[in-house]
């Protein structure tokens, strides 16, 4: 499956925030290889399960403007997950919160970042592209 990039391709009426981590002086992920899995376990142990990190690992291929194929690994949240991951992370208690190892609890908390500021816009979602 390709999915295209350009401004008049399947992403132009879909209003997706595409955000880097790298913007948001979060880093490059704190663990080797599994570092989405550990972050899905700290999401699964709050009960947080509308979002994920290892969705960003579909491996699509992405079609860039002037012909440019990059396939790595992304994924999307819609804006319907972005709310649900919202409400369910409002549902966990500081304690629950505070029993995650600080790592997997920082990550967990930029995931919901992402999530709410997706999910005070109607119709947004997240796009992620995690690329080593």
């Amino acid at each position: 499956m390709t999915t295209d990039m350009s401004l008049t391709g399947s992403f132009a009426g879909r209003g997706l925030i595409c955000e880097t981590l790298s913007a948001l002086k979060e880093g490059d992920g704190p663990f080797s290889s599994d570092w989405p899995e550990a972050i899905d376990s700290g999401l699964s142990e709050l009960n947080i399960n509308a979002i994920g990190f290892t969705e960003f690992e579909g491996g699509k291929v992405l079609a860039f403007p002037g012909g440019i194929e990059y396939a790595r690994i992304y994924g999307e949240w819609t804006h319907a997950q972005c709310v649900a991951a919202v409400e369910q992370w409002e549902a966990t208690t500081a304690e629950q919160r505070l029993a995650l190892d600080p790592e997997v609890l920082d990550w967990v908390e930029v995931g919901i970042r992402l999530a709410s500021t997706a999910a005070k816009s109607p119709g947004y979602g997240v796009a992620g592209l995690i690329y080593s």
